[in-house]
């Protein structure tokens, strides 16, 4: 018996095999370096939420204590949060400075709040400013 002169073989060589293995480790490396930048970012957007939750609870204390306790508030404190199961430090740094209206002649200190964090080797800041005057004059 005679063999069929052209033989047909079904499946894959080993080189079509090797190189669409090439191209999906390429496609998903592409991938990973996507997925982590993604993260990357959404961490840094965290940590500046947190700073400005950290800027605003040090304004509302400030503006609920009694007037005559403002001429202590000013200094540099550091806070710690927890975020994503990691512990980040920030550095509030609060200043004052106290004046009175000459139009109204009440006192008044302006308040400076401004929170300091790293990430990456990157130095970042949130500033919030804010006017307490003194109630009943």
């Amino acid at each position: 018996m005679a063999l069929p002169a052209h033989h047909s073989e079904k499946g894959f060589t080993l080189v079509e095999v090797m190189i669409s293995m090439v191209i999906l480790a390429v496609g998903l490396l592409g991938s990973l370096v996507g997925v982590k930048a993604a993260l990357d970012s959404n961490y840094g957007s965290s940590l500046r939420t947190e700073a400005v939750k950290i800027a605003q609870e040090q304004t509302e204390m400030a503006r609920n204590m009694p007037y005559a306790d403002l001429a202590g508030i000013a200094g540099t404190q550091t806070v710690q949060r927890q975020i994503r199961k990691t512990n980040a430090s920030f550095t509030v740094n609060t200043s004052r400075i106290a004046t009175t209206s000459s139009m109204t002649n009440q006192n008044m200190t302006q308040l400076t709040i401004d929170v300091h964090w790293t990430l990456k080797g990157s130095d970042h800041r949130y500033r919030i400013q804010t006017i307490v005057r003194e109630a009943g004059k």
